[in-house]
């Protein structure tokens, strides 16, 4: 009985010390915690390729890095969390064109199809006398679907030329970011292709 007891008050006691961890960073944290990681609403602008409007943003953003992820915390401007806030994002629109330019750096894009569940050579032209690998490779792309429920990651077909294969399985309308380093800086260059349907 006597080995239950200090087992009990030992049970006790380590509930009672990560209780009032957890209530000490809790309250750290509320009244204490350095708030310069949130996103300024006044200096948080949106401004569309197409319009010169800008619109400044109802939203504050809050980013918490743990060490196998990051989370982003949308909050208006009094507190509610974003799941309490009627969001309003723009309907993405296909680009007329498929040339970005984004610190004197020019890119275009040129699409082999535009069909889904048709493989799809994306060759991004660019100046590549100071294109460097980036993370072990000549770029990456990032592609994402307008209802983003369909995310990929695609690597350069070789080791020397911005030239990706993948493939839509969907007809939609989808974002691509096309991240090169040139000059020493990492640039991610976006672009919204429409994919149509099989004919």
């Amino acid at each position: 009985m006597g080995k239950w007891l200090i087992f009990d008050k030992w049970v006790i006691a380590s509930i009672l010390y990560v209780a009032i961890v957890i209530g000490g960073f809790a309250v750290y944290d509320q009244f204490f915690a350095d708030k310069t990681q949130a996103v300024s609403a006044a200096k948080h602008e949106h401004a569309s390729d197409d319009s010169a409007h800008k619109q400044t943003s109802e939203v504050n953003a809050f980013v918490q890095a743990d060490p196998d992820k990051i989370k982003i915390f949308l909050k208006d401007k009094i507190g509610n969390p974003a799941n309490d806030l009627e969001l309003n994002h723009e309907k993405l629109k296909p680009d007329n064109n498929f040339i970005q330019n984004i610190d004197g750096e020019t890119v275009k894009l040129n699409l082999s199809s535009t069909q889904a569940n048709e493989p799809v050579t994306l060759t991004f032209n660019l100046d590549k006398t100071n294109l460097s690998p980036y993370l072990g490779a000549m770029g990456h792309v990032v592609i994402l679907d307008e209802n983003a429920q369909d995310f990929l990651h695609v690597h350069p077909a070789n080791d020397k030329e911005p030239i990706f294969e993948t493939q839509f399985k969907q007809p939609g309308i989808y974002k691509i970011w096309a991240e090169f380093k040139q000059n020493g800086k990492v640039r991610a260059f976006p672009f919204v292709v429409e994919i149509k349907g099989e004919n």
